[in-house]
């Protein structure tokens, strides 16, 4: 079943692609397996430098901002940011939610960064 997934996710990929010079995003299904069993907040209490974290109110992978911020223990000046109204792929290309993330990222940097 995994394999017939990654092979349907791949074709839809396969179908958009408009040039030779884009990537195919082909995934195989060992790297697949690794990446859903791979748990981004393990190890996040060893972060013990400034931290921000940007997420949005309606992006699928919201849940994963909420779990990891809170372990990151030792984070100095650590910083939660959710764009209200946006989905993960919106802060991309929309101007009024790429702008709060960019202003957010140069107000973190100007604070934490050190000549």
């Amino acid at each position: 079943m995994l394999t017939a997934a990654t092979d349907a996710v791949n074709a839809q990929t396969n179908q958009s692609k408009t040039g030779s010079s884009q990537e195919t995003f082909l995934y195989t299904t060992s790297s697949l397996l690794d990446l859903m069993t791979w748990d981004a907040t393990t190890n996040m209490d060893l972060i013990n430098q400034p931290l921000l974290m940007i997420t949005c109110s309606k992006a699928d992978t919201k849940y994963m901002t909420d779990e990891a911020f809170p372990k990151a223990i030792n984070a100095k000046n650590k910083k939660l940011f959710v764009i209200d109204g946006a989905t993960h792929i919106q802060t991309y290309w929309k101007p009024e939610y790429v702008s709060q993330a960019v202003n957010k990222l140069l107000d973190f940097y100007q604070t934490n960064l050190y000549d």
